[in-house]
């Protein structure tokens, strides 16, 4: 692929996959437009593949994920693989930059129009006394905003903390400091002060935290981690009245939905089903609907493209910042295995590709 090509190419799938991941907003009751965007983000991603080169482990991914598509319409492996394989054919710099601009526009849009609608302006948190009013922002719940700005940061540090440290730090915290106070999200807030912990201690600390967060296996455990405990929740504390407290009742739920669900259908995940109360875990969720299976290998792309970059000189630190902080966040929200939304992911995978003798490479500008 040329590089003019390979730029518009980088240019139209960013677009494609902000349309898509803001879809759920601007088209929140429409399921109809939300198929449309979907469909094309996964026609155009096939579309980069086929005119690119390719391995047979790639091949093997889209086949198996189209095949349990179709056999038990599980459509987040495909759509996961597909875009991250697209995304690795393409300039990921040039990519991150536009998906950063227009991901920005969109909020900032749907907060200055109210695209939510006037019934979705106030949430109320606590009762009696304690009841609280909670802005939505523009957006269908007081989560989302946090939930948005996930991507958004993650860009944001991937691509400028490098160079423009204190301001990266200065603007996650105005902007989340920001949002808090209106929507009162504690999911949002509690991850985002870690991500600014982790990066002060990068930035004073640099090597003490080199040999920290320079180890592949210990990112990739901290995700089997929280799948294990996410799990374990479920199961030991189902019925505990104060953990469910603690936690909005979702213990509760996760249980009763893994206890009905098929074991196969765990193995191979299903459609989602929209009349359900969201599960607000990535790690039920991904298993509930993606299936252990695609899980295992998501994993694996985690600790071979961290092991690949580390491998090829790359300081893998500030990614690995991204990836707990994306991990942290998953358990109380389900994106970990949505490519348009969990940008590490798709920066993990463009490691996974062939140079020769591993040469040093640094994705970030």
């Amino acid at each position: 692929m040329n590089l003019t090509l390979n730029n518009f190419m980088a240019y139209i799938l960013a677009i494609t996959m902000v349309i898509q991941s803001y879809s759920k907003v601007f088209f929140a009751s429409d399921t109809i437009f939300q198929n449309i965007f979907f469909y094309a983000l996964v026609f155009f991603s096939i579309l980069i593949v086929s005119i690119s080169k390719f391995r047979l482990i790639d091949i093997f991914l889209i086949i198996t994920s189209l095949i349990i598509y179709l056999a038990f319409g599980n459509g987040f492996a495909l759509k996961l693989f597909l875009v991250s394989l697209a995304v690795r054919c393409l300039d990921i710099n040039k990519l991150l930059r536009c998906y950063l601009l227009l991901a920005t526009i969109a909020f900032i849009t749907v907060i200055l129009f109210n695209v939510g609608g006037d019934n979705s302006l106030i949430y109320f948190k606590g009762d009696g006394v304690f009841r609280i009013a909670r802005e939505t922002l523009g957006f269908d719940n007081p989560n989302k905003p946090f939930y948005y700005l996930l991507p958004i940061f993650c860009c944001f540090v991937f691509l400028y903390f490098k160079r423009y440290p204190i301001s990266c730090i200065t603007a996650i915290i105005i902007v989340t400091y920001a949002v808090y106070i209106k929507t009162l999200t504690t999911t949002g807030l509690f991850s985002n002060a870690l991500l600014v912990l982790m990066l002060l201690i990068y930035y004073f600390l640099p090597n003490k935290t080199n040999r920290i967060l320079g180890n592949p296996l210990l990112i990739t455990c901290s995700i089997i981690v929280l799948y294990f405990a996410s799990f374990f929740i479920a199961f030991t504390y189902h019925s505990d009245s104060n953990v469910n407290f603690f936690l909005s009742h979702r213990p509760e739920y996760w249980y009763e939905i893994i206890r009905t669900t098929n074991i196969y259908l765990l193995i191979f995940g299903q459609a989602l089903d929209l009349q359900l109360v969201p599960l607000d875990n990535s790690y039920i969720h991904s298993v509930i609907y993606m299936g252990a299976f695609f899980c295992i290998i998501m994993i694996f792309c985690y600790w071979l493209g961290l092991t690949r970059a580390k491998l090829r000189g790359v300081n893998i630190s500030i990614i690995s910042i991204l990836c707990i902080y994306v991990f942290f966040y998953s358990f109380g929200e389900t994106l970990l295995v949505e490519p348009t939304l969990n940008i590490t992911f798709i920066i993990i995978f463009n490691y996974i590709r062939d140079h020769n003798k591993y040469e040093s490479i640094d994705l970030q500008p």
